[in-house]
């Protein structure tokens, strides 16, 4: 009976093995092959913003209270914040922030300072996994002292709304 379960948990061992070092070999074999030009794993997306990004976006351009600002979208969360040297496990944080990003954010006109990050609350927001990423999203910001505001595509299709949102949230 113990020949037998330790035999099992060996084969299983074995397997186990064998499908990290094969999934390693076709991970290695694509880089180099790509290295080469001979594998081109990338495809141009269909369109950077979806549909209802690319409206706020083209309505945060005409607010006046942005004249003098820059308006980004799509941003990683690691091109604006970056990891404590303290704190442990940096590598792993900074892997954490690069995989979250925000819809836009706004800059000073000198580049040097995000004023405030505006997240459009869509369908997916109400996911549960979601939820959690906006928190954790939210508590990052407000402990480095930057401005959040959520808006829905009902904020934004109303000129005087957005502009009074954007603007309180700045100055």
């Amino acid at each position: 009976m113990i020949f037998e379960l330790v035999l099992i948990l060996f084969l299983l061992f074995v397997f186990v093995g064998f499908v990290i070092m094969t999934w390693k070999f076709y991970d290695e074999r694509n880089k180099n092959l790509y290295l080469q030009n001979k594998f081109n794993p990338f495809k141009n997306k269909e369109r950077f913003l979806t549909p209802n990004e690319k409206h706020v976006f083209e309505k945060l351009q005409e607010l006046e209270c942005l004249k003098n600002l820059y308006i980004f979208s799509q941003l990683h969360l690691s091109t604006f914040l970056g990891v404590k040297e303290e704190a442990n496990d940096l590598r792993g944080k900074f892997d954490w922030i690069n995989k979250l990003f925000v819809d836009f954010v706004i800059f000073d006109n000198s580049f040097t300072k995000p004023l405030l990050v505006i997240e459009l609350n869509d369908s997916t927001h109400k996911w549960s996994n979601r939820k959690a990423r906006d928190e954790f999203i939210r508590s990052a910001l407000d402990n480095n002292n930057i401005k959040m505001l959520t808006i829905t595509l009902n904020d934004a299709n109303t000129r005087g709304i957005l502009e009074d949102l954007v603007g309180k949230k700045l100055f």
